[in-house]
């Protein structure tokens, strides 16, 4: 582990960190600071270069996104660190619930939704999961649709971006309300979405308007920003990976699921991994002892713990917690 390459840190806890410690896998500024050597409380000084910066800085480890890919170290030869071992194994001690969104996440990202599912090893993995811990599959699908994508049966599923499977949805008629003005709108307005490739998913708790498959996104968007224009205060808009999604303001997101599911469960902490804007309140309210994932690096300011590159590395990661799950 790295934390060998540590021992070279100072009396004054501090670690300097050269390009050879990353090897050819040269992260910059936060991923820097992911080391084990960091996690442990030391601090870092590292070269500008790899900070794009010109000079060296001083930085201390506060909460930065942590790679999760392993990087090469030519300093301590046949060491290859994965820098989430230890605080997933330190997570999963305390027995957490695991909450992970579906697409971007456990599935990868489709041209057309309804083309989105588990792989068979994923599947098993987190059926393995279930058995040990309680999981929840939290999603901005509905509860239906993503069911029948899984192949195992959860604990919870939530759906609808925490607005559906948790709980009586809040102020159920201004919810009502407002959803119906909503479709109103959206059938004045579906000549011109279809034109500009715009597909309207009702997916009743929510409304989600995809233009993935559009040939003139820009065009799509513009459709789109007019068919919400009227700004409509009991309404929360919010995008994604080339979909608008629409809820109402009263609606609960994924972090009111799943602190609710947290409760419920009777556990004190939870592991949650997510990709997209809807995943972000999970992220920034993360109590100490939780311990958060995003899959992919498109956010320039995640509030996440860690990351994994692609929901390639997903299957890695569920057969890791299998392996520490089963050891305990």
């Amino acid at each position: 582990m790295f934390l060998q390459c540590a021992q070279r840190a100072d009396e004054a806890g501090v670690a300097r960190v050269d390009e050879t410690d990353l090897g050819h896998q040269q992260y910059a500024g936060v991923q820097v600071l992911a080391l084990e050597a960091l996690h442990e409380g030391l601090t870092a000084i590292v070269p500008g270069t790899l900070q794009n910066a010109g000079a060296n800085r001083r930085r201390t480890l506060g909460p930065p996104i942590r790679a999760i890919s392993k990087i090469q170290s030519q300093s301590c030869p046949g060491h290859h660190p994965d820098l989430l071992a230890h605080p997933l194994a330190r997570t999963l001690r305390q027995r957490p619930l695991l909450a992970f969104d579906f697409d971007g996440t456990l599935a990868p990202i489709v041209a057309r939704p309804n083309d989105a599912h588990l792989s068979e090893g994923v599947s098993a993995r987190l059926a393995a999961l279930a058995r040990l811990l309680p999981v929840a599959i939290v999603t901005g699908r509905s509860v239906d649709d993503v069911r029948a994508r899984l192949g195992f049966e959860p604990q919870f599923i939530v759906g609808n971006h925490g607005a559906e499977g948790v709980g009586e949805l809040g102020a159920a008629h201004e919810s009502f309300e407002a959803r119906a003005r909503f479709r109103l709108r959206l059938r004045d307005l579906s000549p011109a979405l279809s034109a500009a490739g715009v597909t309207v998913e009702d997916k009743r708790h929510s409304m989600a308007l995809h233009y993935r498959l559009s040939q003139t996104r820009e065009r799509a968007l513009e459709v789109i920003t007019g068919l919400l224009a009227d700004d409509d205060e009991a309404l929360r808009v919010f995008g994604g990976k080339f979909v608008v999604n629409v809820v109402p303001q009263v609606a609960p997101d994924k972090a009111d699921a799943v602190r609710e599911l947290v409760q419920r469960s009777g556990v004190s902490c939870a592991l949650f991994a997510g990709d997209d804007v809807n995943d972000e309140p999970v992220f920034a309210v993360a109590a100490a002892g939780w311990l958060t994932i995003r899959v992919g690096r498109d956010d320039p300011r995640p509030k996440a713990h860690y990351f994994l590159d692609s929901p390639d590395e997903i299957s890695v990661l569920l057969e890791r917690m299998v392996s520490l799950l089963a050891r305990q």
